[in-house]
């Protein structure tokens, strides 16, 4: 779920950049995109932790 409200975040605000023709909007959603990729990074490895216990 948080993934993909991340991913339509990210979508909006790259939509309003280009209609809007400003920069502060692709900064804003290259932050967003960033995070989206962190908390993918941390799921994943948290995952591989409790795989590797069992």
């Amino acid at each position: 779920m948080t993934r993909m409200s991340l991913a339509v975040l990210t979508s909006v605000l790259f939509t309003a950049a280009i209609f809007f023709g400003e920069i502060e909007f692709i900064t804003a959603a290259l932050l967003t995109g960033v995070a989206g990729i962190a908390l993918d990074l941390r799921q994943t490895t948290n995952l591989a932790r409790v795989r590797a216990r069992s």
